[in-house]
């Protein structure tokens, strides 16, 4: 349900629609429903640089977003929509899972899959398109037996499975897009086309790498190896020290061996993808970023045209892929306080041209069963693409936030493009957005919350009056510790990739995330040991695919969890 206005028709009219705004008293609702019905100017919106700020849960509330803007504040109570619980809403009201009946989704136990979401068609039939990591298959069973999650930017790849409920259980189908996909969002046009946005296009230069035939991925039996000793590359960077590690500690934890933080922002970085050029292109960004004190790239990333810019205040974790360097400073609150100095040429909410941006590759259909076309060439400016979250206004303007730019929010007039940036920050600190716009036009993310070493802050929320300005819920929305029907609490080592399924009503009724939980711990396979360290701490240490080392274990699942 949306609360739809009849704005005037001049397009761009910006004049016309104040006045039009102003007569019905709606001054603090303008930046919303101009977003929203896609006619505000874009020289007024493109560019502007939003931040999510943190809330304060405090009782009694004053007003909606008091409420977390999932519920309303009546004599200073919230009283919250149906799916969200807690003092000031911002807890997702999720059921136990029954895995007997629903299998929690989708759960293979010899191939690895890692979130996706849900779209109904018909009457019964639900569809869910999922990131799997490409199996070897059987003759009995095509989707058996992959390598673990630590193969996703080799293996990954989008395959459709259906189920008679939202909660399934889920049946494999077929592969909607080959190797390389991940991360799919599909969502329906008002043309009744089948669109999925996701990372990849596709198409692979080398075969996936076949490891294991469990769901994992064992040390020594790749082409590369996850547990091999780390290394950091030959650059001369004065100031700066070297660790070939990720940056993956709580923020409350001292470093021994360095310092890094939470996220402050992911840069491109147009360099000619050696360490020697890249990584000081990298460091003089977070000269100019207040509160930057460590810097990071992956080996993984094609050109070394990405980068991390940290906070201080972390320990870090040795790493194959990753490489972080750490300000030479005996004081690193210092750099807290550092002046921002902003540059068109440096700073990536700056104005941009039309070199700054580039092109999207989506894939399309007529029905949920494809077969799926590739359509390229879709516009974005400034470049963006990871870790897609599209909505889609009734009136067909297209929204999508990627964690480029900051958690930067685009808009298109259709889902063909151009894509031009509204405001960063519409997601907190993190990755994996998930957007939507509830009944009273309030927008809202979902998003796995960093430092992603806290699984008991796995999935945070953040929302908005009017898709500029952010607020961080002061609750997790979820977390890693999962209910179920038959075995009480059992707690997982990681939970990201959230997704909500709503239904006709607008109301959330289920949440898909990815999971891992370690063999000692799973109560559902035959490794279970009740003696075992099953914290959320022990176990992401051991599931963190992003820091393999002894006891590493990446065989994830995809759950889909209902909500009351």
């Amino acid at each position: 349900m949306f609360m739809i206005l009849t704005l005037p028709t001049e397009e761009n009219n910006d004049v016309a629609v104040e006045t039009f705004l102003k007569k019905r008293h709606l001054r603090n609702m303008r930046r919303s429903v101009l977003l929203a019905a896609g006619v505000l100017s874009a020289h007024l919106i493109y560019g502007a640089v939003g931040m999510a700020t943190a809330m304060n849960c405090t009782v009694p509330c004053q007003e909606n977003t008091g409420c977390s803007l999932n519920g309303v504040c009546q004599s200073g109570v919230c009283m919250c929509d149906p799916g969200w619980t807690g003092q000031c809403c911002g807890q997702l009201d999720l059921e136990p899972v029954d895995f007997h009946s629903t299998n929690g989704g989708y759960r293979h136990e010899s191939t690895s899959t890692w979130g996706g979401n849900i779209i109904k068609e018909g009457e019964t039939s639900y569809h869910m398109w999922i990131a799997e990591m490409a199996p070897h298959g059987s003759p009995s069973d095509a989707g058996a037996g992959s390598c673990g999650l630590s193969s996703w930017e080799s293996n990954s790849q989008i395959t459709h499975v259906t189920a008679s409920s939202p909660l399934g259980p889920y049946a494999r189908k077929e592969v909607a897009v080959p190797v390389w996909s991940h991360n799919p969002v599909v969502r329906v046009m008002k043309d009744g086309t089948f669109v999925m946005f996701h990372i990849g296009n596709g198409t692979t230069e080398k075969p996936p790498t076949f490891c294991s035939e469990n769901g994992t991925s064992p040390c020594g039996t790749q082409t590369w190896d996850p547990c091999a000793s780390p290394t950091c590359p030959d650059v001369d960077l004065p100031g700066w020290t070297c660790h070939a590690a990720s940056c993956a500690a709580p923020a409350d934890e001292t470093a021994a061996n360095g310092l890094c933080g939470g996220d402050i922002a992911e840069p491109t970085v147009p360099c000619n993808g050696s360490w020697a050029h890249c990584v000081p292109m990298v460091a003089a960004q977070c000269d100019q970023t207040t509160g930057c004190g460590a810097i990071a790239m992956s080996s993984k990333w094609e050109g070394l045209n990405h980068a991390k810019l940290y906070k201080p205040g972390c320990k870090l974790v040795p790493n194959t892929d990753w490489v972080t360097w750490v300000r030479n400073s005996a004081d690193p609150l210092e750099y807290l306080s550092r002046p921002k100095v902003v540059r068109s040429d440096t700073n990536p909410m700056s104005h941009s041209t039309a070199e700054d941006g580039c092109n999207l590759d989506i894939h399309i259909a007529s029905s949920a069963s494809g077969p799926w076309t590739k359509y390229t060439n879709v516009s974005i400016t400034p470049c963006g693409g990871n870790n897609p979250a599209p909505w889609i206004h009734p009136n067909g303007t297209v929204y999508l936030v990627f964690t480029n730019a900051g958690m930067g929010l685009w808009r298109a007039p259709t889902w063909q493009g151009p894509f031009e940036l509204v405001t960063s920050g519409a997601c907190g600190h993190g990755e994996d957005p998930s957007l939507w716009i509830d009944g009273r036009g309030n927008w809202h993310c979902l998003y796995h919350r960093s430092p992603f070493s806290q699984p008991d802050f796995a999935i945070g929320h953040t929302f908005s009056l009017d898709g500029f300005n952010w607020t961080v819920s002061a609750d997790p929305a979820a977390n890693s510790t999962i209910a179920t029907v038959d075995h009480g609490i059992v707690v997982h080592g990681k939970r990201e990739r959230p997704h909500l399924y709503f239904d006709q009503d607008g109301a959330p009724t289920a949440f898909v995330s990815g999971v891992c939980i370690i063999p000692e711990c799973d109560v559902f396979a035959g490794t279970y040991d009740k003696d075992a360290d099953c914290s959320s701490s022990t176990q992401y240490h051991h599931c963190d695919a992003n820091s393999p080392g002894p006891g590493w274990y990446d065989r994830t699942y995809t759950l889909v969890q209902g909500i009351r």
